[in-house]
């Protein structure tokens, strides 16, 4: 004789066997967890590429600042020189 029932969310079948009872237990996933696990992985996603895009725009700043820096003073040297 088999038996099953489910409460909220587990499932249980309860089968007798003689004199033996055996109990299987199975656990659904709720989908409101596997949901809000899903958001959090795409928001930590967004977040790392933010991070990202930040370094690389920070890291290009430095070479724009870097390369006037030198364009002035070949500039400077060249007018002390008198080269045009």
């Amino acid at each position: 004789m088999a038996v099953i029932m489910r409460v909220r969310h587990l499932m249980v079948m309860v089968v007798l066997m003689g004199r033996r009872v055996v109990v299987f237990m199975a656990v659904v996933p709720e989908f409101g967890l596997v949901e809000q696990e899903k958001e959090h992985q795409a928001d930590q996603q967004r977040h790392e590429q933010a991070v990202r895009r930040n370094l690389a725009l920070e890291g290009f700043g430095q070479q724009v600042q870097k390369g006037r820096a030198h364009q002035r003073a070949r500039s400077q040297a060249q007018h002390v020189l008198g080269v045009t």
